[in-house]
């Protein structure tokens, strides 16, 4: 039967490192995408600051799952060394870590472009997805709105076009960008390499728990066939490590008094999901029907 990892993008319970981890254990998660610890974004760390933070989470076993970086999150008249040279410092970050998986995005191409700037962008994911092969690194493309894989058929283009790249499939950034659900789940379901969890209800673009928007997060439980990880990705309260990259406020329709509880109640609603679907934890962290 297929499991499932539950993993987070702990910096949404705080910016500290004692914070992320207290609230992991407290949610019982036992891996972490890291995007930002101790107010540092993971692009930014240093070789010591790599190694002071892994050693936080691996000491109290909290596995470093993937880096959440902002690899390819800017415009795509951008020089393309910038962020090249990002992939260089990740890929030494992710070895360091323990972790052979870094979420990247598409380049940011207006709607109207994504024909004239395909090739570029093609030839740009090739060359980063390229040189992290030859560092055992694997390139995870997350669909986000605004990028040139903010529809499916962009993001079904992307892994067509290069065998290398993996897929990490997050339903509520395809309805923030009106792509339809059901057609997301059957064109690239299959091919997903992991998943974001975070809902929206699309009518309003308001960020919910899952299960409580448009995103058919049960649905896609259910038909897991294979062992699977899913990263809670809350977006339940404004905090600084997402807005400083995004530069861009989420509408909310649920509310909390802090990050540790928007947190707690995302985490929640998964759990909650997941037992409607036949599921319970067999060991810290992994779920099993």
């Amino acid at each position: 039967m297929p499991k499932i990892k539950l993993c987070a993008f702990a910096d949404e319970s705080g910016a500290k490192a004692e914070v992320q981890i207290d609230n992991l254990l407290k949610n019982g998660v036992y891996a972490v995408e890291m995007r930002s610890c101790d107010s540092i974004n993971v692009s930014e760390f240093t070789p010591d600051k790599a190694a002071e933070v892994y050693e936080k989470f691996a000491s109290q076993g909290i596995e470093i799952w993937s880096l959440g970086s902002p690899l390819g999150k800017i415009d795509i008249s951008q020089p393309f060394e910038r962020h090249f040279d990002m992939l260089k410092r990740l890929v030494k970050t992710a070895h360091i870590m323990k972790t052979n998986k870094i979420r990247m995005f598409s380049y940011f191409v207006k709607r109207q472009d994504y024909a004239a700037m395909q090739d570029e962008v093609l030839s740009r994911m090739k060359k980063l997805c390229d040189y992290a092969a030859s560092e055992d690194v694997v390139l995870c493309h997350e669909n986000e709105s605004e990028i040139f894989g903010a529809t499916v058929d962009n993001c079904r283009l992307l892994l067509d076009a290069q065998p290398r790249l993996r897929q990490v499939y997050d339903p509520a950034n395809f309805l923030m960008w009106d792509e339809d659900i059901a057609y997301a789940l059957d064109k690239l379901y299959g091919d997903a390499y992991y998943f974001h969890i975070k809902d929206v209800v699309k009518s309003q673009k308001c960020i919910v728990p899952a299960g409580f928007g448009d995103g058919k997060i049960e649905e896609m439980v259910r038909r897991l066939d294979r062992d699977a990880t899913f990263t809670i990705e809350p977006h339940l309260h404004i905090f600084g490590g997402y807005a400083d990259i995004d530069k861009k406020q989420l509408k909310n329709k649920f509310t909390y008094a802090d990050q540790p509880s928007a947190f707690a109640a995302a985490v929640a609603a998964f759990k909650d999901i997941m037992v409607k679907c036949g599921y319970i934890e067999e060991e810290k962290g992994i779920w099993t029907k």
